[in-house]
């Protein structure tokens, strides 16, 4: 019992001592734990509070900044919403306006005119402005990538020092331990007065020469007491410069957690802005049909009459390709008929309809002009089929002085552009309603006896007094197209009788219905009924199939007039060389398929309300 008892002691002090190493340990780690928790917290408080943030910014306008353009609409500038700093944008991308001009409702050329306070620039200084705040929130994800990846050596390099130390730091232990053993044991073998030379240290690694060496004197010992003390103090040192390279890291690590947390939201905001410019493509395509009711720069012709005009020229294109009508043949008649669908009251709404119903005067067969010249007893000629100038012969000298002067006037004027035509174009009741040998017959004169026959045959000087007569037509339709159930009325932009819409109704814009009151159907059934007429390959040709559609020479040239006054004034480029065969395929409608039985010419246009109504919801 006696031999083993200091052996169990120094058993029982080295388990004492391994209990004290290990709780020490467990003590050191408490810090490091609670500033793990304590970094932990702080991210999760600083994504919360950016997830918050982010969740605002979703839910509403946080800037408070917004302000409504053109259309009406409120839109914040991409600058605030995304908090760029103006400075840092990037200078516009180069994008052309054309490219962006692409429609399923305006033919070719169309899309491109410019109107009067044309919104179509500002949308599209919108678009530029969310590509420029796009490009810069780019920029800024590379910077933030730029400065993670500064990060990531300097952390690696950190966590080598602080493992150097933590090395030092643990030799610098062992080495005290060493010592602190060797000065325990002796302590402990004088205090037992054993003899024994027994090995100790061998927990320690240390080989039984170095174990039986510790034993030592005074000397010694005090030896290992200043070591252990410059080993205390290096220690020390060591776990300061340590700890203070361990804050270092922290916060090092803390930046790049703040640098991922930033990127990640920025990266939200790019998804955000890239959404943003497709909302701006959005808003383009919807300005651009929104302009449909504007007028053209320096004509008198709103948008949606000029791209009627325009598809009606091409459907006749394909279906009649010899005729050779063009679309401002048609804008011409239009302004003398209805001012391109504003006379009076009325508009054309954005899919061409007129918001009221144009009607002309009963044709009723009334005397426009001239009847009172005539002299008692000498009879009007009868109303006809249509409405026509009947010149007729009377003896001077039963003509009052001032109706002989009044007929020279008018009969001198002839060539002159009335100013009914220009200033209440409706009112031209008689609208296309004859057929071409009627036309020729007209042309020629040869339902007229020429002048001078009457004073040849009686050698009396005779006075010509020209009577302007509307047509008599008695109603054909019930009263169904023009509101009328006694006798027809010309009806619509393009002042259609209606027995001859009958014969030329169409459905251009494809809403089912074949309306004249529309200025897609009436510029397409203007134009078969003109070229069935004849061909504008002359100007015989033209002003012959003009003439058929208005028996008036005043008309024709008033027609011709204006019509070369518009060809001046507006270029429309021609349809892609191409697509030739398919001139008007950017202009369908979305959402409406060919039918491959359809022998109709496709010329789109259909339910523009509907096509931007879906475009609302879309966006």
């Amino acid at each position: 019992m006696s031999r083993n008892a200091p052996r169990l002691s120094r058993r029982a002090i080295r388990l004492s001592r391994r209990a004290i190493r290990l709780s020490r340990r467990a003590i050191r780690l408490i810090p490091r734990a609670i500033v793990f928790l304590a970094m932990g917290a702080i991210v999760l408080a600083t994504s919360s509070g950016t997830a918050a943030a982010q969740d605002e910014l979703d839910v509403g306008d946080i800037h408070g900044q917004t302000y409504d353009d053109d259309s009406g609409e409120p839109w914040i500038d991409p600058v605030t919403r995304f908090d760029v700093d103006p400075e840092d944008l990037p200078p516009p991308p180069d994008i052309e306006l054309a490219s962006l001009i692409r429609s399923d409702v305006l033919a070719t050329g169309v899309a491109e005119l410019e109107v009067d306070d044309d919104p179509l620039p500002a949308a599209f200084e919108r678009h530029l402005r969310a590509q420029q705040v796009t490009e810069a929130i780019r920029t800024e994800l590379r910077e933030f990538d730029r400065e993670i990846g500064d990060h990531r050596p300097r952390i690696e390099r950190l966590e080598h020092s602080i493992d150097r130390h933590l090395q030092t730091e643990r030799t610098l232990r062992t080495e005290n331990a060493i010592l602190r053993e060797a000065i325990t044991q002796s302590a402990i073998t004088t205090f037992i007065g054993s003899d024994e030379s027994e090995t100790i240290g061998l927990d320690l690694g240390l080989d039984e020469r170095t174990a039986t060496t510790v034993i030592l004197d005074d000397a010694v010992r005090r030896d290992h007491l200043d070591r252990i003390a410059r080993n205390d103090e290096t220690h020390a040192q060591s776990v300061a410069d340590r700890r203070a390279l361990e804050r270092k890291l922290e916060g090092l690590r803390a930046e790049i957690n703040r640098l991922r947390t930033d990127r990640r939201l920025r990266w939200q905001d790019l998804r955000a802005a890239e959404i943003a410019v497709d909302d701006t493509i959005v808003h383009f395509e919807r300005t651009l049909h929104s302009r449909l009711d504007a007028f053209v720069v320096g004509t008198d012709i709103p948008l949606v009459a000029m791209n009627a005009y325009v598809i009606a020229e091409r459907t006749l294109q394909e279906t009649d390709p010899e005729c050779g009508v063009q679309w401002w043949m048609l804008a011409g008649i239009g302004r003398i008929e209805s001012l391109h669908g504003h006379f009076a009251d009325s508009t054309l709404d954005d899919e061409g309809t007129t918001t009221d119903p144009i009607y002309g005067l009963p044709l009723d067969g009334r005397i426009l002009s001239g009847g009172e010249e005539l002299p008692d007893g000498v009879e009007a000629p009868e109303a006809t089929g249509r409405s026509e100038e009947t010149t007729v012969q009377v003896p001077a000298e039963s003509v009052a002085p001032e109706a002989l002067a009044s007929a020279e006037e008018s009969a001198s004027s002839a060539s002159a552009v009335p100013a009914a035509a220009e200033t209440s174009a409706a009112g031209n009741d008689t609208g296309p309603g004859s057929d071409s040998a009627a036309v020729t017959d007209a042309v020629s004169g040869s339902d007229a006896a020429p002048a001078g026959d009457a004073a040849t045959a009686g050698n009396a000087p005779v006075a010509e007094i020209v009577v302007k007569r509307l047509a008599l037509i008695l109603d054909t339709d019930g009263g169904r197209l023009d509101n009328d159930t006694v006798y027809d009325r010309a009806v619509g932009p393009m002042q259609f009788i209606p027995q001859t819409w009958s014969s030329w109704s169409a459905d251009t814009d494809r809403d089912g219905a074949d309306n004249p009151q529309n200025i897609y159907d009436a510029a397409v059934a203007a134009a078969g009924y003109l070229c069935a007429a004849a061909n504008f390959t002359t100007a015989a040709g033209t002003d012959r199939a003009l003439f058929a559609y208005n028996h008036d020479d005043d008309y024709t040239k008033a027609v011709n007039a204006a019509a070369t006054t518009y060809s001046r004034l507006v270029r429309i480029d021609d349809v892609d060389e191409d697509t030739t065969d398919q001139p008007l395929t950017n202009t369908r409608p979305r959402g409406i398929a060919d039918d491959p039985e359809d022998d109709v010419v496709d010329i789109g246009v259909s339910d523009l309300r509907a096509w931007l109504d879906s475009q609302a919801e879309d966006s």
